[in-house]
């Protein structure tokens, strides 16, 4: 997961803009533009859940790989 300021993003190139740093087997299954105080649900595959505020996950440059969950 990571969470980006749109500021950083807003200029995007014609041949893209590169935001997060992958591993080979990880993938980008959702991106959402969401507001300081909604509230953020993760699920897996396996069933297991987290429920928690955006304001938790802190802003992150666009080179950073995020955060694991």
């Amino acid at each position: 997961m990571k969470r980006v300021p749109l500021s950083l993003i807003k200029n995007i190139r014609r041949n893209g803009l590169k935001i997060i740093n992958l591993r080979k087997e990880d993938f980008v299954k959702r991106v959402r533009i969401v507001k300081g105080d909604e509230t953020i649900v993760v699920s897996t595959e396996k069933g297991l859940m987290a429920r928690f505020s955006i304001n938790k996950l802190r802003p992150q440059g666009r080179n950073a790989s995020g955060v694991i969950g």
